[in-house]
């Protein structure tokens, strides 16, 4: 089957017409995550997967929104840390404010939730001894019971094997020979 001039035009239309509109879709995405000012690039991934972005397109929706926003991540990140560890060293907002003056009260109220989440998710330390506790149990560990087995001569349970039988003649002979 061959396609005349006219037909390979039409075609030619077509695609062009729907690359445009699926790059105008995306750049419709571009501008909402632009607008919704992202501070991280996982925020940016996360938004671009809610407003529907098909994930072979979610790389080029990154760069672009990376490019027309500026996002120091790692600045960001380690302030981050640094209040953290303020909060924890009992810091009031006022003097982490002084400290950080671009850091709003919301931003800190947000983090001092976003820290009790955390703690609220770490298992509580007796659940944590009670299942260390079940596990030694089920594995016998510190438990006063005798194997079945005797590992030495003499022990209780333990059995002459034809190895055994030849590693004590052997020993014999070695100190006969000395």
């Amino acid at each position: 089957m061959y396609l005349s001039y006219d037909d390979y035009k039409m075609l030619d239309k077509k695609a062009n017409e729907a690359t445009i509109t699926e790059f105008d879709r995306h750049q419709d995405i571009i501008d909402q995550i632009v607008d919704m000012q992202p501070e991280t690039s996982n925020e940016i991934i996360r938004m671009a997967q809610k407003l529907g972005a098909p994930d072979k397109a979610i790389d080029d929706i990154l760069q672009a929104v990376l490019d027309r926003v500026n996002i120091d991540e790692g600045k960001m990140k380690d302030l981050a840390m640094h209040i953290e560890d303020m909060i924890n060293d009992g810091a009031s907002d006022e003097e982490i404010m002084k400290m950080h003056p671009e850091v709003s009260k919301s931003d800190i109220a947000s983090i001092r939730k976003d820290m009790q989440e955390s703690i609220q998710e770490l298992p509580e330390a007796d659940e944590v001894a009670e299942s260390i506790a079940k596990m030694k149990a089920m594995a016998g560990v510190g438990s006063k019971q005798r194997s079945n087995h005797g590992i030495h001569e003499g022990e209780e349970g333990y059995q002459i094997t034809p190895r055994s039988i030849v590693a004590r003649q052997l020993r014999k002979l070695q100190d006969l020979a000395k």
